[in-house]
Formats: structure tokens, C-alpha cells, sequence
């Protein structure tokens, strides 16, 4: 289930000018590219167990307190930790810049995501908890 929400979330957030079906072809051609550098494995069952890494699981909410913002942790809603997952991976393959293509892009992410536990998406997610766990005496405000 959520591996079809992050891939249909995916589809859509690589739509450029109206154009579904190139987005469509780019993401099944990426899960083609990731089957052959793995070597023949399900490249959908590690693209699910790769999200489940990856998204955060608190989230930062904004309040006005004595006239100051502060940030205040909360746990994440149920859709948007993979709505932030997307976001954050488009983000990420648009900053490569040694890679051309975007076929190219976007298995490179994922395979630094998989085989080397680096990657654009894994920083943001653990900068997210580093503030969330220094904002943790704000919690008396929620």
C-alpha cells in the first residue's frame, strides 16, 4: 500500500508541462534500471522497505507564544510523512549535478539511499529530528 502511494506521489511530482505518460515512462524505467543494479531483486518490495527508512516520523508545528515563534514537535499525520518523502526526493534529484539524465538522477538517489545510507532525503529527515529533539521543552505549549 504505501509502496503504490510513494510511487503514484512520485509519478506526479515528476509531471512536467502535462506530461503524465513521460513521468510514467521515467519512474518504470527507473524501476527497471534499479532491478538490473541489483541484480534481479524486487525493486518495488525495496522501494517499500526504502520508504519506511526514510519517513519522519515527527513534525514541526509553528505558535505564537508571548509573541515569539516557536516550533513546536508533533507527530506526523498519516499521509503527509510520504508526502514529505516525495518532496524531498524531487528536491534532491534536482540538485544532482553530475548525473544528466533524470532516469539517471533518480536511481543514483536511490541507490545511495539504499546501498550507502546517504543520500538528500535521509539528511533532511535527521536534520527534522535533530530539531525536533532540541525543541523538546516546547512541548508544554502544544
Amino acid at each position: 500500500m504505501i509502496t503504490k502511494n510513494f510511487f503514484r506521489l512520485l509519478v506526479n511530482s515528476l509531471i512536467k508541462k502535462g506530461k503524465k505518460s513521460y513521468s510514467e515512462k521515467t519512474a518504470y524505467t527507473v524501476l527497471k534500471l534499479l532491478k538490473k543494479e541489483l541484480k534481479g531483486h524486487n525493486s518495488l518490495l525495496l522501494l517499500s522497505n526504502l520508504t519506511y527508512k526514510i519517513k519522519p516520523a515527527v513534525t514541526l508545528r509553528t505558535k505564537k507564544v508571548a509573541g515569539i515563534l516557536i516550533r513546536i514537535p508533533s507527530l506526523i499525520v498519516e499521509g503527509r510523512d510520504i508526502s514529505l518523502v516525495v518532496r524531498w526526493f524531487t528536491a534532491g534529484i534536482k540538485l544532482r549535478q553530475n548525473v544528466r539524465h533524470i532516469n539517471e538522477k533518480l536511481v543514483v538517489e536511490l541507490l545511495d539511499l539504499l546501498l550507502l545510507n546517504r543520500g538528500f532525503v535521509l539528511k533532511k529527515r535527521n536534520d527534522l529530528h535533530r530539531l525536533a529533539l532540541l525543541n523538546r521543552p516546547f512541548l508544554k505549549y502544544a
